[in-house]
């Protein structure tokens, strides 16, 4: 089980009004998981209170704030109903004071973030990858699903966002800043490595493979190849008339059937791939939610040898 996979069945447990089985599952689950563990106890304390364990509940966000030191969004404390239980009692109004603080001084100190992950056969010059983390994560989290590329020879680049929400939790919701960060980090990684600078490949899971496509379709860095796993396009029939800018990179685009928040909008870049002529291949992973496949780690071989192919018959 992944972590994106313990928080969707949790938050499906939840949306089916199975908050105390959602809660057990979740404890039961998280220590096999890599993760943010600032969002596992956010997730545990707000459920356990919407569940009725409210003693449970207040005990856990004192562990999360006091003894583990993370921090969550002032806002959101004050707003989320599912806490509304705690907010009789008189720790709860301290622990919210203290996250106020903690997010003024992280949102003012947060900068972007880029972690390089050298392959461990040396050359002349490194094939280059870089995955972007979806809403709500960071690099670590990125790292566990990208980190194979390394074992092919890449250069794993993994950028973090600015946008700091919560402890741990990054979003790229401005776009343009994304764009601008991304941008930044190609120039230090081409000023400090040996990049094979025709041979790059750029890609992201959610709204990091939002940002991707938007750094694809408006730089003027050659990208060789472009992953987009379960990706959220909101703006994508703006982006459609802008594909023929994607003539020489190939598109990989994988999506679960179950994917709710993001299926249509990637259908609708599918199609609009096949009429644009930009080689592409469509993976449509059956039993998958938002998320990446179980099995990423059989994509990647896939992956290469597509973007290394002089043509390709795209497929769904």
């Amino acid at each position: 089980m992944t972590y994106t996979q313990l928080l969707n069945e949790t938050i499906t447990l939840y949306c089916e009004g199975k908050y105390l089985e959602a809660y057990s599952f979740l404890t039961e689950n998280y220590k096999e998981v890599q993760g943010n563990m600032a969002q596992i106890y956010n997730f545990r304390y707000a459920i356990a209170s919407k569940a009725g364990l409210y003693e449970e509940a207040i005990k856990l966000m004192k562990e999360a704030i006091l003894e583990k030191g993370h921090w969550y969004s002032y806002s959101y404390l004050q707003g989320d109903e599912d806490l509304d239980a705690l907010r009789s009692y008189e720790l709860f109004d301290q622990l919210c004071d203290i996250c106020k603080k903690r997010e003024e001084l992280a949102v003012k100190q947060s900068l972007p973030q880029l972690k390089l992950v050298e392959p461990s056969h040396q050359r002349k010059a490194y094939p280059l990858v870089i995955g972007l983390h979806g809403n709500e994560e960071n690099m670590a989290i990125a790292e566990y699903y990208w980190k194979n590329f390394k074992e092919k020879g890449y250069l794993l680049a993994l950028p973090q966002s600015s946008e700091i929400k919560f402890d741990g939790g990054y979003y790229w919701n401005d776009i343009e800043k994304g764009y601008k960060e991304l941008g930044s980090h190609y120039t230090t990684i081409v000023e400090n490595f040996k990049v094979q600078q025709e041979n790059v490949i750029l890609g992201g899971f959610s709204s990091g493979a939002r940002v991707s496509l938007y750094f694809a379709l408006h730089s003027k860095v050659k990208i060789k190849g472009l992953i987009l796993i379960a990706p959220w396009l909101p703006e994508i029939k703006q982006w459609l008339p802008l594909l023929g800018r994607l003539k020489e990179t190939k598109v990989y685009i994988v999506c679960g059937e179950d994917d709710v928040d993001c299926l249509s909008e990637t259908e609708a870049l599918v199609k609009a791939l096949e009429q644009t002529q930009i080689d592409y291949i469509y993976e449509k992973v059956a039993h998958l939610g938002h998320d990446f496949p179980i099995d990423f780690i059989t994509y990647i071989e896939k992956i290469l040898t597509f973007t290394r192919e002089s043509t390709c018959s795209p497929h769904i």
